[in-house]
């Protein structure tokens, strides 16, 4: 891959592109800078020639997410919703679901869900009512404690009157 190739570079393209060819790309930009950024980027590419950068966005656990979705559907809706779940009755149908997965036991796959989520884009009640919800199983989530330090870090940031997590550390 050339130069000129860079500018019509396309990650969709690619990933869907045959294994040489990606190998081919990732063989290329190895040679430049790759670092980490934060949570959610997973590669940044600098091009100093071109005074660019690409970032190669992946969501945090695909893998993880991906069999959560396949083993349970409701996922899907569940994340594309928390954004603006504003009543307890939208938010009923999922802490259902979420309960009956803590009953059976399967605190893995609770524990993907809460680790996959992106706190800064659950609505406040979602936010604040998920760590409450989990609480009694919190010692049977390893991502819980990391969670709920989340959680708490984004509920100061919006304002939320600290009763609202109060008692979760």
């Amino acid at each position: 891959m050339d130069v000129a190739s860079l500018e019509d570079f396309d990650v969709n393209t690619v990933s869907r592109s045959t294994a040489h060819a990606v190998a081919e790309a990732y063989s290329y930009h190895s040679a430049f800078s790759i670092q980490n950024l934060s949570p959610g980027v997973d590669l940044s590419i600098s091009y100093p020639a071109l005074a660019d950068t690409s970032v190669i966005r992946v969501g945090k656990l695909s893998q993880d997410y991906k069999r959560l979705v396949e083993r349970h559907s409701w996922v899907i809706s569940l994340f594309s919703d928390y954004s603006s779940i504003d009543s307890v009755s939208a938010l009923a149908p999922y802490y259902k679901k979420i309960g009956k997965l803590l009953r059976d036991g399967a605190y893995e796959d609770v524990d993907t869900l809460i680790d996959s989520l992106d706190v800064s884009s659950c609505s406040s009640l979602f936010l604040v009512g998920l760590p409450r919800f989990t609480f009694q199983y919190r010692t049977k989530l390893s991502s819980w404690q990391y969670f709920v330090e989340s959680v708490i870090a984004e509920a100061k940031s919006r304002n939320i009157d600290e009763r609202a997590y109060s008692g979760l550390v």
